[in-house]
This record gives structure tokens, sequence and C-alpha cells, in this order.
């Protein structure tokens, strides 16, 4: 074009002024000029980069457009299918320059191209472009492609709305607006608006020359992606969902096929064995109901022909309600309905209960009665295609559930507590009662007397069935049973005039006997000093009425001094195996100390009631006479010793 002379150069430009549509209805076969490793795929989608390294492509329309009118552009776009490594994208790119216009490497094939403008959707991060890591979609102009720099017109974002990768193997819709009166160029990937700009293209790039030529730039280098572009020729229609489509009924059709430039023809097929060629064709009757296989593809004023959209369109019938409904019939208990409505030709997708004087809209909603008594219950469906069904109706017998409630209290283990249940609604006595009393043990009558056995806190449950098996809540309490666990202390050996410390616990109050001898016998530690054997008994109580008792055996001895055996067997049969002083009225053990019939030491302990096991240097001593001295602190403080000889025997 740049060939041209300067009075054809400007009959074209008045004529794109005047006539903006004419470039697009004056298109020829191929009006594409194609560059580099470019090539045509089909009638209307063309190959920018094989997935090959270090190529470029380059398609332009060779007919001018005027930006001084507004455009609105549909294009499908794939980016490639290598989604780790895939490279380096694609431009739409408008110049005045010319039509063999394109580079390989990171520029996209757009690089240096000035003065311009492009979208370009980029799938690979070169750093020193300021790439983000995403795929992303950016507007620059006059061959730029670093990022957040003067040339930069709209800043990257992700190419898809999801933030997922576009080199999924997928074909995108690339749509691009221009809007004349306001100078905003705006772009679209599977119809979410993803940048835009208003910038006076004209006068701020273009120098005052509104007429450019418009086209698709690509690139690979190091890595590498098939990148492809196709002008938009997508037929589609829709239904009117306004309107039913039921026996009887006609069906509605509108297209809403989308085209880079005009469309020409139309080919539809009703799926009855009828077609039509028209872009409205009238209401379509249908003698019968079915699923009906509707077709449509059209011609694009290119000459070329669309894939064949299809779609299955039902004309339904009239679907018959019916229900039906699962759980206990009683007041306060979930009773589900159950839609059992038919269709023979359609999906019923809508559901209209009303209950007494309530209404719902799902499909098997779950009610709560809360009075007994018969409940009117009435359904009627619609389906996908409005066809609505006749009301059914029925009446629901729900039963009273029964009411009641429970108590018990704390007590002392041992114990019996009395339950008592009492019956709420004296109108649906209940027929029977059952006691869960969280021990493991139940009861079924009314007002079970239960004893719990170990102390703790336990979780009673009840619940009653009516007359007509109607039951109702479980009820549930918490009872503490107390248990006391009395202590009088270890029996013990005691020196004749010599003061016992008593050591009671496990309540709060107590009590000794016999009270002989005791400093107070009312509390847990009185001072005892018998003059002879006795069994003390404590008695512990509480606030709450438990009560426990524990005793103590004291022995009185002449004393202090120490009581020693004079033979001992130790032959692990567990009897008198270990051979040691009694300490009766002795305070501290200063030793004990056992000989051979040499002299010899052969043990000796400062500790109390430790004694010999027969062994010396580990090993069984032999049978025989050994000599033994003991000598402790008595408990009025004098030096107690004493010596003597022991047998041991096996």
């Amino acid at each position: 074009m740049r060939s041209l002379t300067d009075p054809i150069r400007t009959f074209l430009i008045l004529l794109i002024a005047l006539f903006p549509w004419y470039p697009l209805l004056g298109q020829s076969n191929n009006p594409y000029i194609i560059n580099g490793n470019a090539s045509q795929i089909n009638c209307n989608c063309y190959l920018l980069t094989q997935d090959e390294n270090n190529l470029h492509g380059s398609v332009w329309n060779k007919n001018l457009i005027t930006l001084d009118s507004s455009f609105n552009y549909y294009f499908n776009v794939f980016l490639g299918c290598n989604s780790q490594n895939g490279a380096d994208g694609i431009a739409f790119v408008l110049q005045p320059i010319g039509t063999n216009l394109g580079a390989n490497g990171g520029g996209l094939g757009y690089q240096g191209i000035a003065p311009s403008v492009d979208i370009q959707i980029d799938t690979w991060q070169n750093f020193e472009d300021n790439d983000p890591a995403f795929d992303h979609v950016a507007i620059e102009k006059n061959g730029n492609v670093v990022h957040y720099d003067t040339n930069e017109l709209a800043a990257p974002v992700p190419a898809l709305v999801t933030s997922g990768d576009i080199k999924d193997c997928q074909w995108h819709v690339f749509e691009i607006r221009w809007d004349a009166p306001s100078q905003t160029l705006t772009a679209y990937i599977d119809g979410v608006q993803r940048v835009s700009v208003s910038y006076d293209l004209v006068n701020r790039i273009f120098g005052g020359n509104p007429t450019v030529y418009w086209g698709f730039t690509a690139s690979t280098g190091g890595e590498k992606d098939l990148q492809q572009f196709c002008t938009s020729l997508n037929a589609r229609f829709d239904l009117d969902s306004a309107l039913r489509r039921c026996v009887g009924d006609t069906v509605h059709y509108r297209d809403s096929s989308t085209s880079f430039g005009s469309i020409l023809k139309w080919y539809w097929d009703f799926g009855d064995g009828t077609r039509d060629s028209v872009a409205r064709p009238v209401p379509h009757y249908y003698p019968n109901a079915g699923i009906y296989n509707v077709k449509l593809a059209i011609e694009g004023n290119n000459g070329c022909e669309s894939d064949t959209f299809d779609r299955q369109v039902v004309v339904g019938t009239y679907p018959t309600a019916a229900f039906d409904y699962s759980g206990p019939s009683c007041t306060l208990r979930p009773v589900q309905l159950l839609d059992r409505s038919t269709n023979r030709v359609g999906q019923i997708t809508q559901w209209y209960w009303a209950v007494d004087t309530g209404v719902l809209v799902i499909q098997n909603p779950v009610l709560d009665f809360d009075t007994g008594g018969s409940h009117l219950v009435r359904l009627a469906v619609s389906t996908a295609e409005g066809c609505n069904s006749d009301t059914v109706q029925a009446l629901m017998d729900i039963r009273q559930t029964p009411a009641i409630a429970m108590s018990g209290h704390d007590t002392c283990v041992f114990d019996g507590i009395r339950f008592q249940a009492t019956d709420l609604t004296p109108s649906v006595p209940p027929a029977s009662w059952s006691w869960e009393f969280g021990d493991g043990n139940s009861d079924s009558v009314r007002n079970p007397v239960h004893a719990y056995q170990q102390g703790g806190q336990y979780i009673p449950a009840v619940f009653a069935s009516g007359m007509d098996g109607c039951f109702s809540d479980t009820l549930r309490d918490t009872v503490n049973i107390q248990q006391l666990h009395a202590f009088a202390g270890h029996d013990t050996l005691l020196a004749k005039g010599q003061p016992l410390p008593l050591q009671g616990s496990g309540g709060t109050w107590f009590s000794w006997s016999p009270s002989l001898w005791l400093t107070d016998p009312s509390i847990p530690d009185p001072i005892a000093q018998p003059a002879q054997d006795i069994r003390y008994l404590l008695t512990v109580s509480s606030p709450q009425g438990c009560m426990d008792t524990a005793s103590i055996q004291v022995r009185v001895f002449q004393g202090p001094r120490f009581y020693v055996p004079t033979a001992f067997t130790p032959n692990g049969d567990g009897r008198n195996d270990v051979f040691r002083p009694i300490p009766v009225g002795i305070q501290v053990i200063l030793y004990f100390r056992v000989y051979d019939r040499w002299g010899k030491m052969v043990f000796s302990t400062d500790q109390y009631m430790k004694g010999w096991d027969g062994t010396i240097g580990g090993r069984p001593a032999g049978i025989g006479a050994y000599v033994w001295d003991v000598s402790g602190i008595g408990f009025q403080g004098k030096t107690i010793d004493q010596s003597g000889v022991v047998t041991l025997l096996r």
C-alpha cells in the first residue's frame, strides 16, 4: 500500500471515512498478507509460529481502517500447549507503515514497529522487560515491550481472569474494541475485560493520520510454542427463555452468532427434517414431544463457512406431580417430603410445595410440625421447558410428641438417688420410660432409685415413648457422687509412755473412738499416749452427709529398746528372710552391725528398719551363729545400746 500514489491514497481515506464498513464488505477470499514463518491454515485461520525455536510470523489485513470510526473485532487465539516453557506470545497491532513487518525473539514480532499500538498476550517472563511471572496482557506503543515505562499505555494483568496459564491447549476468544468518540481501546479475553486505555491514538501516536493497518505478530526464541489466530466465525443460537417449549407450543430461535465481518448466509437444521436459511427463522412448531438436535452454520462475507453449532432442544411433555414422606410423623420431629413426580420428556427443575400456609421451593424439603393433627400438603412441579403439572394434595396425620422433665440430686456413694420424671403433656401419656444412669445400668420405671458404687460425676438420661409411638427428647442431667476415703494411719509399735501423733484424713469432720488417751478426739491429728494395746476407729464425714471409717492398731511394749530375733532363715520363701531389729520408742538408728565368728563385720546400716539378707559379698553366708550390736536414740533422748547373737538357718 505504500506504493499508492497520493491521489489514490486520498480517495481511499475519504472512502473509509464516509463508509467505515467498506473494507469489511469488500474483502476478498484472502484479504491478508502473510509474512515470515506464518501460513494460512484454512479459510479464516492462520498459523503464526510452529512449535519451533527462533521463528516469527505476521499476518496483516491489507485493507486500511480508520480510527475515526469505532470497531469491535472478535478473534479466536491459540497460545499453545507448553504450559511450563511455551513462548513468546502474540500481539494485535495497529500501525500505518505497511504489511510486511515482524521480527523474532522475545519482542513478540512487534518490537521496533513505530509508530504503533499493540495489545499483547505475553507467555514468557523476560526479566529485562520487567515481565511478571504470569501470562499477561498489556497495551504498549511504538514497538515497546518493556513494562512500567513511558511507552506503556496499560500495565500487565493476568491473561485469564482465573490467573491460570493461557498456554492450555485451548482456543480463547480475543475481543478488541475501539470506541472512537471516547478514544478508548479495550481488550477482552473469553468475554472478560482485561485491559483498557483512553488515549488519543490518532494525534499522539500516528501524527494526525487516522488510517492504519491491523494484524497479528508472534515470535519464538530460545523457547517455543504453537501460536495461531482465527478471525471469528462462530455460529450460535439461543432460545427465548421466557417462552414455554411444551408439546403444542412453537419454539422461538434467536441467532447469536459472532463474525469478524458480516454474515451472508445461515444454514438452519431444526432436527425434524426441516431447514431454513434466514437470520431470524419463524417460530418453529414441533407436532410431537421429543429431543431434537438443532444445528446452525453460517457463512461470512469472506466466503468462509463456520463449524456447525448444534444443541439439543427439548420439546417437553407435561409432568405428573406425586409425593410421599419418610420419617416419624410426630410433632417436633423432622419429616422429609419426597418428590415422586414423573415426566416422559423433559427434566423437572422446579417444585412448589404448599404446607398449611407456608410455601417451599426445593425438591425434598424437611419439615418440623409444632402441632399434631391433620396438615394439608400440596405439590405442583415445572420442567426446564416451562411445562407445569396439576397440583396434587394429601392430608398428613401428625401425632403429638410427649414432653417430659427430669430431676435428680447429688449424693454419696452407695446411697440411692430417687430420680423423678415429669410428664409435661398430660394429653399424651407416656407408654414407657427408659433410663440410663451413666454407669452401665438402666431402668424402665418412671421414678427409679439408683445407687452408684463409685464416686465421680455421672450423666443420667431418660426418654419416654408415647402411646402412638412418638418418642420424647432425651433429657440429660449431671449428678456428683461423693466418695470419702478415710485414713487413720498405719498400724504401729509404741513404747509405753511414748506419745503418738495421729494423722487422720479423708473428710471434713473427724471423730476418733475410743477417746481414751487422746488429746482431742474431734480433730484429724490428736496426740495418743496409750498405756496398753489399743485400736482407734476414725469416722470422717462431709457437709453432704457422706461418711467413711478407718482404723489403726497401736501395740505398746516396754521401751525404748530394740526387739531382736534369735534366728532367721534367708531361703527366699518370703518368711523371716531378713534379720533386723524392731525399734520400739527409738527415734534415730545410729548403727546396726553384724559380725562373723572371727569378728569380721559382714553388714552395717544406719537406716531405719533395714536388715541383713544373709549374704556376704553377694553370696549366701554360711549356716551358724553371728554377733550383732545396735545403737539408737530413744524418744526421751537417751542412747540405747544392745548386742547379742543370731543363728542363720537354711
